[in-house]
């Protein structure tokens, strides 16, 4: 029978924790030769990217000294476990599946079959969960957490707190939850803040024009303002109770009837800003690296509304209004000289509404379908080509949704997917092997949800002026 491994989070590396027990049958050289062959594979597969060397480094020391000790075995190559004599007395076949956990980590599963003799076999299968601590710097720490599975009675609601004003989007950051808000009038604000321990409103700004879109990366708050001439803002959250604007700027070179900022996204002292379809570049580009004084670095023209933005390894990931281009890619690796590097075109004319990408899964929400076979949310994977830097992109599965994904957030395995459904608000989704979506909750509010968030193990939607905090059970 297998051994059986959980879960564990680490701050770096590779995290390996053993279950219970092992189960019966299982013997150490078993779970000693598990451990080689899994090191040296992953180690082949990721390399120093994930920082496994000096975790495997040390599995290879304390392995080798059990294995000399008891069967002088001395290590692993290409898949077979040789003994001194350079022989393989075990036959061995591995299977490696690798999945993103969150935006910054990925498991990887792994299942060891040999033969020990004319009729015996051995089995031994464990998890992994790799962090790398550079994306997640990148990211300002906004990683997601760590969820359990979430079946209609593995979680629930536990507060509900008005807000006063209506939501538009929603960002997690440590022990806050932070709200863009839409103003009625002038005076009303255009963020919350709400503190979770307990859950209640804890301050509000008023940053002048009203927040479509909000950003969170530690102390700072970067927010696209509808606005026709100051649509970035930059936000100092280090005291929460007493938030302070440090900086605005304007969008060069835009124009137009809806020259107002919609979409937003902080990746590694970048600020990425969209605006809709308007005269001038709807694209832009700047270095936050001192948030007080942000610079401009570049633009490119869409020619489409920007709905959502996701950036990673150096590409953006658009999601936007063209009907024959749902989502967009850009490589933004030089951001004087953006250019497309990829458009995918998915069944219908139903828009790009949201996006999100952890590992190499790109997850789209679109615009409600009006045909049947056009569902709302797409998983699609892609790899980055070798030879010449470009995207490669396929789809994966998708799942029906009935209603615009206005937002969209991955974690854990699991899809969560903030809707205008009537009847199915939130819509929750585990992702299977083959990368399709499979429904395994839902939650149904008095208004369509705008935002939704996961972190810190529990998820975040607005819905009209409410803020909706889950936990799990």
């Amino acid at each position: 029978m297998p051994a059986r491994y959980s879960r564990k989070k680490y701050t770096g590396g590779v995290g390996l924790t053993r279950g219970v027990g092992l189960t019966r049958g299982v013997g150490l050289i078993e779970i000693i030769l598990a451990l080689a062959l899994l090191s040296t594979i992953v180690a082949l597969v990721f390399g120093a990217q994930w920082a496994v060397g000096d975790l495997f480094l040390n599995n290879a020391r304390t392995i080798s000294a059990i294995n000399i000790a008891n069967f002088k075995l001395v290590g692993v190559l290409d898949g077979r476990i040789l003994n001194e004599q350079g022989t393989a007395p075990f036959d061995i076949l591995n299977s490696l599946t690798t999945k993103p956990f969150t935006r910054c980590e990925y498991t990887i599963d792994s299942e060891s079959v040999w033969r020990t003799g004319w009729r015996s076999v051995s089995t031994t299968s464990m998890t992994l969960l790799m962090s790398n601590l550079e994306i997640a710097g990148k990211y300002g720490k906004d990683c997601g957490g760590q969820p359990k599975r979430f079946l209609d009675t593995g979680f629930a609601l536990s507060e509900t707190v008005n807000l006063g004003f209506p939501a538009v989007s929603v960002d997690v950051s440590k022990d806050y939850v932070f709200t863009s808000l839409r103003p009625t009038q002038e005076s009303d604000p255009d963020v919350a803040v709400v503190s979770l321990t307990p859950p209640h409103t804890l301050s509000f700004l008023n940053a002048g024009d009203g927040i479509n879109k909000i950003d969170v990366s530690e102390n700072y708050a970067f927010a696209a303002q509808h606005s026709s001439s100051s649509q970035l803002v930059i936000i100092d959250v280090s005291d929460v109770s007493s938030m302070r604007i440090v900086a605005t700027t304007t969008l060069p070179g835009v124009a137009g009837s809806r020259p107002e900022a919609v979409s937003i996204f902080y990746f590694d002292s970048m600020v990425y800003v969209g605006t809709k379809r308007t005269a001038g570049r709807e694209f832009h580009i700047f270095d936050v690296s001192n948030p007080e004084f942000p610079r401009w670095l570049g633009s490119r023209e869409v020619n489409h509304n920007i709905n959502d933005i996701a950036v990673k390894e150096g590409f953006a990931f658009l999601a936007t209004s063209g009907n024959i281009r749902d989502l967009i890619v850009l490589d933004v690796r030089d951001p004087a000289n953006i250019i497309q590097s990829a458009a995918i075109d998915l069944p219908g004319n139903e828009d790009g509404r949201s996006i999100h990408v952890a590992g190499n899964s790109i997850f789209l929400g679109r615009h409600k379908s009006v045909a049947p076979g056009r569902d709302e949310l797409q998983v699609l994977g892609y790899r980055i080509n070798p030879d010449d830097g470009s995207l490669e992109i396929n789809l994966l599965g998708s799942a029906p949704t009935g209603a615009d994904v206005q937002s969209i957030a991955y974690a854990g395995g699991f899809i969560f997917a903030a809707t205008s459904n009537a009847q199915k608000v939130t819509q929750i989704f585990e992702l299977n092997r083959g990368g399709r979506p499979i429904q395994t909750a839902e939650r149904d509010f008095p208004t369509s949800a705008t935002g939704i968030d996961f972190e810190n193990d529990m998820f975040a939607v607005t819905s009209g002026q409410s803020l909706y905090l889950f936990k799990q059970e």
